[in-house]
């Protein structure tokens, strides 16, 4: 790729990007320098880039903008007298 087509595949990924990022800011509050890092990494996802490189940066966006799965855990909370019962049915 000449530099010429290179720098203007590079403009055009990185309005794209700033367009997309114009559009998560009004759904995810974020720091000026967290919205820049997306920004560039959008850019990059967009642009002329190895398969490689655009997968790792789509992984990079997902993670910061998509809301984590919650872990569920069941938590049996017995009081002392349920512990106790337990204990003399165990031991007859």
């Amino acid at each position: 790729m000449r530099y010429e087509k290179a720098l203007e595949s590079w403009k055009r990924a990185r309005e794209s990007a700033e367009r997309s990022m114009e559009a998560i800011k009004e759904k995810i509050n974020l720091s000026d320098a967290a919205a820049e890092s997306l920004t560039e990494v959008i850019a990059v996802m967009r642009s002329e880039q190895a398969p490689k490189y655009k997968l790792q940066a789509a992984k990079i966006v997902l993670e910061w903008t998509m809301a984590k799965p919650v872990a569920k855990s069941e938590v049996t909370v017995n009081s002392a007298e349920q512990w106790l019962e337990s204990l003399i049915k165990d031991e007859n």
